[in-house]
């Protein structure tokens, strides 16, 4: 998903936090990185050391914007499928497999997102992305590994690994936490508003079915088939008679399976056509 380096306010907050552990040349490493790979903060330094006749400094921040660029492209799904064709049809291996990777990986964060989001809603959704990025560098992870015949930790599970063996830094935690914090938005991202809408509204319907707040129409009760029936077989195709709303409570609530659910609404159809004396 890029280098968070790149992103305004995270990267000083980065900076600041590095300061404040001791860490004051990791803290200066990230600003410097900053400079040259922040868009159009990087432009305006290329540009200045350029006018002071400084053209090797200027390209040099260039190439550092354009890999942040290609970075940022590779973690994008299709885009850095096909950038990572593009890769290996030049020859390149290495670059390669690091844009499919990381296209791969975020495919894996929305997918576990848009999961998460229909069984949890947005907390769902959350849960999904992170547990879908983790999942991904498992996976990567266990192939690497396995191609290789050595370990190779990848993404998140690399960072972990580091700081296990004490050797990674407060820049390193720093990426991961912010890492894991994208993945949630990701996730969550990839659920549209109007299907976590719809969810949030069906859920809140089967609570006050349940509760004997709302009826529940045939048409409803044929979608859920685990739901609720109140008051038995008074359950009506639109609403409730208003004298059977007055006799229904909480305790009437009753379960049933979706044959006889059936049964019952076929039972109340039946008896309402029937002449009443």
């Amino acid at each position: 998903m890029g280098n968070v380096n790149s992103v305004p306010v995270i990267s000083q907050a980065k900076s600041t936090v590095q300061a404040i552990a001791g860490d004051t040349e990791g803290a200066k490493e990230t600003q410097k990185d900053f400079l040259d790979t922040c868009p159009v903060i990087s432009q305006g330094k290329s540009l200045y050391h350029w006018l002071d006749n400084d053209e090797q400094a200027a390209r040099e921040t260039q190439v550092k914007f354009g890999k942040g660029m290609s970075d940022l492209a590779d973690g994008i799904p299709v885009v850095g499928h096909i950038k990572g064709g593009v890769h290996y049809a030049c020859g390149d291996v290495d670059g390669g497999d690091s844009a499919m990777k990381s296209a791969s990986r975020t495919v894996g964060v929305i997918g576990g997102g848009i999961v998460g989001g229909v069984l949890g809603g947005p907390v769902g959704a959350v849960a999904g992305g992170i547990a879908g990025g983790a999942a991904l560098d498992g996976i990567t992870t266990g192939i690497d590994s396995a191609v290789h015949d050595e370990f190779r930790p990848a993404g998140q599970i690399a960072v972990v690994n580091q700081m296990i063996n004490g050797e990674a830094s407060v820049g390193n935690a720093f990426d991961l936490a912010v890492g894991v914090a994208i993945d949630g938005v990701v996730g969550n991202s990839g659920v549209p508003s109007a299907a976590v809408k719809e969810i949030e509204q069906e859920n809140s319907k089967a609570v006050r079915v349940k509760q004997g707040k709302e009826p529940a129409s045939t048409e409803w009760l044929q979608k859920h088939p685990q739901g609720k029936i109140t008051c038995g077989i008074k359950a009506q195709e639109d609403m409730w008679r208003s004298d059977d709303k007055d006799k229904c409570a909480k305790e009437d609530i009753q379960s049933y399976d979706s044959e006889d659910r059936m049964m019952l609404l076929a039972q109340s159809a039946a008896s309402e056509d029937q002449p009443n004396g």
